[in-house]
């Protein structure tokens, strides 16, 4: 007999998988739609070791234990469960982010949706961060994984 899937829902830490090799990104599920709760949005997560402006630190619990990392919300997309499904990807819900840095995540989507937020001044350790050009690779390579995902995203249904 085959386990019924639930539903994708906010708090949700999905690993999605596909034909190009992992390297380590996770999806962090925000909040639904308000005019389709099919779709939800989700952010990057890693654990690269440091945090950007656009970044914002993440704990998750699940199989794998504790993660401890950061959930990129400028990379942020709408996912579509059955999407996911149509364009190859197997997803697994590996865990749950914490409440509050689920609050710390839709509080900077709103920042950065409005402009706003507390990034007036943005800390020395941040800008060192932005510089850096490991940061800087690594970020490609996360916005890699999210173009093929949003490519996916758009050739389905």
């Amino acid at each position: 007999m085959r386990a019924t899937r639930r539903a994708l829902r906010p708090g949700d830490l999905l690993v999605l998988s596909g034909p190009e090799p992992p390297i380590g990104v996770f999806w962090a599920l925000v909040q639904s739609h308000p005019d389709d709760p099919l779709w939800v949005f989700g952010v990057p997560v890693t654990q690269y070791p440091f945090l950007g402006v656009d970044d914002v630190a993440i704990e998750a619990t699940g199989r794998f234990g504790t993660l401890k990392g950061g959930g990129h919300c400028g990379l942020g997309l709408w996912l579509r469960a059955g999407a996911i499904r149509t364009a190859g990807l197997k997803r697994r819900v590996a865990g749950r982010i914490r409440p509050r840095d689920l609050k710390g995540v839709r509080a900077r989507l709103h920042d950065l949706a409005t402009g706003g937020g507390p990034w007036v001044q943005v800390p020395l350790f941040v800008s060192e961060t932005e510089d850096s050009a490991d940061y800087r690779d690594w970020m490609s390579q996360v916005d890699r994984v999210r173009g093929n995902l949003e490519a996916c995203m758009a050739g389905t249904p």
